[in-house]
């Protein structure tokens, strides 16, 4: 199957491949999962953080990143200062992104950044999915600054 060759079934913890396989094909259909650029999902990713933050222009970034303060400062160098405005700590946090980043398509303006002229649609849909989903990620904090 397609989308089971983007996880490794010996990394899992709580959730298998077939969960998240499970999972996206409930969501998303036959919609092709796109590639990491790390190739797959492995155990030196296990643990980290998505977050979103926003540019002057009100464009929504979510990333994911093991520190957030360096990653937030390495982008304040390429797209000049953003606000921090949430941080969800997940054990699979490379797979939640993902499946953010698929919630999130329709206000997609480039890669990860995305634009709503009401971030609630936009906050909706992540609260959405952590609510529902949560558990398979082992989600354990939401937080907004």
């Amino acid at each position: 199957m397609e989308n089971e060759r983007d996880f490794d079934p010996q990394t899992m913890t709580m959730a298998t491949a077939e969960d998240f396989s499970r999972m996206w094909r409930e969501l998303y259909g036959n919609k092709l999962m796109k590639p990491s650029k790390y190739g797959s999902f492995h155990a030196m990713r296990l643990g980290g953080y998505v977050y979103i933050a926003r540019d002057e222009d009100g464009n929504i970034k979510v990333g994911a990143a093991n520190n957030v303060e360096k990653r937030m400062c390495q982008h304040k160098k390429k797209y000049g200062i953003l606000k921090l405005i949430a941080v969800i700590y997940a054990k699979r946090f490379m797979e939640l992104e993902k499946f953010i980043h698929y919630e999130l398509e329709p206000f997609q303006v480039y890669r990860e950044w995305f634009f709503s002229e009401d971030e609630k649609d936009i906050f909706g849909k992540i609260e959405n999915l952590i609510e529902k989903h949560g558990e398979l990620f082992e989600a354990e904090l939401v937080q907004y600054k």
